[in-house]
């Protein structure tokens, strides 16, 4: 009944320990390098199109005419602003 078990423990007899190649260490710190380097542009590529797409945005809200042009905006904000009376007390 133990037999199972004494083979399942003796098949691991003659395994030796895993080697690792002698130049390993220095091969994955060069490709961690090469990717740091190819890794920076793509970063300030995402960035700066961060910043363009806000500053086009703050550029359209504040430059754009549509509010102006669409006397029910025009309306709709004085109405805001004249109802709720926050700095006159």
């Amino acid at each position: 009944m133990n037999n199972w078990k004494d083979e399942i423990i003796h098949s691991l007899d003659g395994i030796e320990a895993a080697k690792a190649p002698e130049n390993g260490f220095d091969k994955l710190q060069q490709r961690l390098q090469h990717r740091k380097l190819h890794a920076a542009p793509r970063t300030w590529i995402s960035i700066a199109a961060a910043v363009a797409l806000i500053v086009m945005g703050n550029a359209y809200v504040l430059i754009g005419d549509h509010a102006e042009s669409d006397p029910k905006a025009r309306s709709s904000t004085t109405s805001i602003t004249t109802n709720y009376n926050i700095y006159h007390q």
